[in-house]
């Protein structure tokens, strides 16, 4: 499962809060 971490890490990378 480290696919799905990665895209939740660009996701919130590219959406910073």
């Amino acid at each position: 499962m480290r696919q799905a971490r990665d895209a939740n890490k660009a996701l919130l990378g590219r959406q910073p809060k």
